[in-house]
């Protein structure tokens, strides 16, 4: 069964660390799957070093899938996040979404908002929870 787990914390300088640390505190998976366009601007919005360095630290392995986000065909950036996510989910505990160039999550994968109803749309961070 797919669990989402959601996340707000403020925009402090450290909140991607302390996104993850928390998110690894509860959930405790052992791989973490990280959906990012393979450009300077993708490794940022999903602080992709800041997420390596945390699972170097707390031994967990970090699975990345590349999607294709600044591009302007709107269809392919979605489809590009619809196969990542769906490649990922089947190899990782959970996933961390972060911003993309495409729709949000919530538009792209509604069904996941049907099963709990508490995810709300949050541009900023959703957390998932894939097994």
């Amino acid at each position: 069964m797919l669990t989402i787990t959601i996340f707000i914390l403020l925009k402090t300088p450290d909140r991607y660390l302390r996104q993850v640390s928390l998110f690894h505190d509860l959930i405790r998976f052992k791989t973490l799957g990280v959906a990012y366009e393979n450009s300077f601007e993708g490794r940022s919005y999903a602080s992709i070093e800041t997420i390596e360095k945390l699972a170097a630290e707390r031994g967990f392995n970090v699975v990345s899938c590349h999607t294709l986000s600044d591009i302007a065909d709107r269809s392919v950036a979605n489809r590009s996040v619809i196969d990542c996510f769906n490649k990922l989910a089947t190899k990782v505990d959970a996933i961390y979404v972060t911003n993309q160039g495409a729709e949000s999550i919530t538009k792209l994968f509604p069904s996941w908002c049907l099963l709990q109803m508490s995810m709300a749309y949050l541009p900023s961070l959703n957390m998932v929870n894939a097994r």
